[in-house]
């Protein structure tokens, strides 16, 4: 269900069936702005929701959903997450600061990946976890990247 008018943003997920059918999957029914869904081969999901000025990040699990940025990334907004295909999720946020930082879920908690005064932006993740993403660095955008030691 898409209603713009009142912007209620129903989050579906179309699984393909050997018959040539989808199943379809609510996984949203609230009140809020639900955009920018990213789907992994398992079946979890992330998501942003807005809500009281906040822009939250969301982790579907294939039953149940989980704010994974509330308390972690201050009042400020959150953009571009992703997802691999073990779980975990990669997003920008603020920092309660007035730069964007890259933030990691690894399934239990999260981690603040960078710490500086400059925006790290679009960060993607991989099946085996190592994180990419821009950073300023004064002068033009720069490519990092991150691994678990």
């Amino acid at each position: 269900m898409i209603k713009i008018a009142s912007t209620i943003l129903a989050i579906l997920f179309l699984p393909y069936l050997a018959n040539g059918a989808y199943t379809v999957t609510q996984v949203t029914n609230n009140n809020y702005s639900n955009y920018a869904a990213v789907r992994n081969s398992s079946g979890q999901a992330v998501w942003l929701e807005q809500n009281n000025g906040r822009t939250d990040v969301f982790l579907w699990n294939g039953s149940t959903k989980e704010n994974l940025s509330d308390g972690v990334t201050g009042s400020s907004s959150c953009a571009n997450p992703q997802i691999n295909s073990s779980g975990q999720v990669v997003w920008s946020g603020r920092d309660n600061g007035t730069d964007s930082e890259i933030f990691l879920y690894d399934g239990s908690t999260v981690t603040q990946i960078t710490d500086n005064s400059t925006n790290d932006i679009t960060p993607q993740i991989d099946a085996s976890g190592v994180i990419t993403w821009f950073g300023w660095d004064g002068n033009d955008w720069e490519v990092y990247t991150a691994q678990d030691q």
